[in-house]
């Protein structure tokens, strides 16, 4: 469902309009923002997960979309929150706050 979402959001233009911005909320490896700043989208992905921050920077550099990904190494809460997350659970999505 959310691949075919991207796609037809860009086949829509939605990459090109002027103020465009995906955000990736916790993005985990970063498939789906990866993905769509490989097709041309700025993209903005979240994730509080060091393994996952490792992986997102790799593709971001490996892939070399510097100019339209940028990884942010926190989560999203509001109203504003701050949760330590254990640094060694991996990165599959579930994590214990300290």
């Amino acid at each position: 469902l959310v691949s075919r979402a991207l796609d037809a959001s860009m086949r829509d233009g939605a990459c090109e309009r002027e103020h465009a911005i995906m955000l990736d909320i916790g993005s985990n490896y970063g498939y789906y923002g990866v993905w769509a700043a490989a097709a041309g989208c700025r993209v903005v992905l979240f994730d509080p997960q060091p393994a996952c921050q490792a992986g997102v920077q790799w593709a971001i550099e490996h892939n070399n979309l510097r100019a339209r990904a940028r990884l942010v190494r926190h989560g999203v809460a509001y109203p504003t929150a701050r949760l330590p997350v254990s640094s060694d659970t991996g990165c599959d999505g579930h994590f214990p706050f300290n």
